[in-house]
Formats: structure tokens, sequence, C-alpha cells
């Protein structure tokens, strides 16, 4: 009879070939880098195996290492599809979730909508710009994430949200206030107040304006969204947000970007491991945000949505009624793989 095998050897098996890295594995299961390397070596020495070319990351799968990784992605679907049966989804025990976002209110939504579902739910938000979020999530500090224009890994399943698109933000008693957009090319006579380097917002208002060929008065770094609405209110300058970013605030107007080349847009997914896509937390929460609606809404001249069915998505985040201008739409794609 030959030797049966281990399942911890195969969890261990297959979180290192899902995240291509002994040590980025052993922070997302909350072990030692050397207690995975030891399970792996025992395991490999066990059946007399090598699974992985070297030990130098990003880890290759032999031919053998690839042959398994189906077949305990198999198993593993399998066990959860056990779960479920037994119970998984009665609302029995204190569930914890951990969910990072660079996008707020979808945070918001669908941390509400989870608490809906599984009442005894325990959440923790975790708000960070698009890098550190995905970041966060590559190292198992969260459970998932709703990030703009994440980076495709395959250790990571992708389900479509929206896509999103820059608003122009002003004081509201800037002369420019009262126009229906924001021609681009006003910017030329304005200070910019502007996001930290590594924020997705800056980056894509930086290759419009490079493409656009315009360059501001002056510019000022304020690195929060926070930071920067409370200086637009007070006349320090104008900025760009997507317009999930642009909860209502009666100092500031929003208006959409009046340009001769397309606006930036964002695509925005919900992300979990690949390895949890069966689960029924993961799958729930997958399930939710497909049902999300949105729809394309132009201004009223206000600054204001006139009707929307994702407007939930916004008052949920602030707790009051959304006064916004509303573009962001939904994206029938597939993973962006």
């Amino acid at each position: 009879m030959g030797l049966r095998v281990n399942i911890l050897h195969l969890r261990t098996f297959y979180a290192i070939a899902l995240d291509g890295s002994i040590n980025q594995a052993a922070r997302r299961m909350n072990v030692s880098q050397s207690t995975l390397s030891k399970q792996l070596k025992a395991f490999e020495s066990r059946h007399k195996v090598t699974l992985f070319t070297g030990r130098t990351p990003p880890l290759k799968l032999t031919s053998r290492g690839e042959a398994l990784l189906m077949q305990v992605q198999r198993v593993f679907a399998g066990l959860d599809e056990i779960d479920q049966a037994l119970g998984e989804d009665v609302d029995s025990d204190q569930i914890y979730l951990r969910i990072g976002s660079d996008t707020p209110p979808l945070a918001a939504r669908l941390a509400h909508d989870l608490k809906q579902v599984y009442h005894r739910l325990n959440l923790t938000l975790r708000i960070e710009n698009a890098r550190d979020t995905f970041e966060n999530l590559r190292l198992g500090q969260t459970d998932m994430a709703i990030v703009m224009n994440p980076p495709v890994h395959a250790q990571f399943h992708y389900v479509p949200v929206m896509e999103d698109s820059l608003m122009a933000a002003l004081p509201r008693d800037h002369p420019l206030a009262s126009a229906e957009y924001f021609d681009i090319g006003d910017l030329a006579g304005e200070t910019l107040l502007l996001r930290e380097s590594s924020s997705r917002t800056r980056q894509a208002l930086e290759r419009m304006l490079l493409d656009q060929g315009v360059i501001p008065a002056d510019q000022q770094e304020m690195n929060t969204r926070e930071t920067i609405r409370e200086g637009i209110a007070l006349g320090m300058g104008v900025s760009f947000f997507f317009s999930l970013e642009c909860p209502p605030d009666t100092r500031i107007v929003y208006r959409p970007i009046r340009s001769a080349l397309p606006i930036p847009a964002v695509a925005i997914y919900l992300l979990f491991p690949s390895e949890k896509r069966t689960q029924a937390l993961m799958r729930r929460a997958a399930d939710l945000v497909r049902a999300w609606k949105a729809t394309e809404i132009g201004p009223d001249g206000q600054g204001n949505v006139t009707a929307s069915s994702l407007a939930g998505v916004v008052a949920t985040a602030h707790s009051i009624e959304p006064a916004i201008s509303f573009e962001a739409r939904r994206v029938f794609t597939d993973d962006p793989r």
C-alpha cells in the first residue's frame, strides 16, 4: 500500500504554488517561513518528488508540480463543497472578515450587504491607496479587496464591479463652478492639489495632463482625499477625484471634464484568493457585487444626482443623501487576465 498524503503538506504546497514564494505564503498563512520550508521539504522527501525548480521567488513549478497543482485545486474545491453541505452558510458561528479597499463607498456597501446575510459577521475595513490595498491582500493581511485597476495575478479571483471616471472638484464660489463642465485647458490658470505619487488617481490625472499638454499654474501635494477636499473648500486650489470619491459637501462642486481626448477611467474589481473562490462567504460577496446596478448619469447642472440605483452606495458610506455627479457604469468583462 502506498504512502498516504498528508493534508497539511497539500495545503503547504497549494499556498506556495499560488503565491510563488515561501515567504509570502508563510505571511498569508500566519506561520513562520522556516515552518513552511520544512513542511515542503518533508512533502517532497516523503514522496520522492521535486515540485519546484528552486527556492528563489518567483518559484516555478516542475512538470510534476504543475500536474499536482491541478489535482490539489480539485481536492480543495471538493472540501469547500463539503463545508457548504455541512452548513457553512448557516450563520451560527462568529465569522471574521477583513476587507481592504481604495474605494470607501464600495467597501462600506459590501460590508453593509454582507451584514444583512451574516448577522454575526465581525468586520474590519481597511482603507488605503490601490497599491497598498493590493499588497495587503497579497500578504494575507486582508481576506478580500475592492480595488481600482488591480495587477493581474493567478493567486487571485477577480470579479468585475464597475468602471469609474475622473471628475473635477472646485470650491463652490470658484468662478468656474457655475459651468456645466470643467474644461481641462482651464487648469493652466489653477493651482492643482494632488494625492501622493503612488495614488492611482494621481497617476491617471498626470497621464491625462501629459496627453493634453496642460500644465497647471501651480501644484501642491496633500496626500489624502480628505485633506485635499478641505484644501478645495478653503479655496487653495482645484483637484480631481473618481466619481465614487466625491462625497456630498456643500462647500464643493463636482463637474464632469470636457476634453478633446478620452477622460481616464478605471476598472474596479473585487478580489480574493483563488483557493477560496468556492467558499460560501466569498461566493456570496461575489454575488452581491454582481447584483449592484449602475446607471450612467449626467450632471443636472448643480452637481447633483437625479437618479441612480447606485445612489445607495454613496449614501451608505456617508450616511446622508448623495449629492454628486455620478458617472460610474457597469463593466461586463471577465477577469482581467
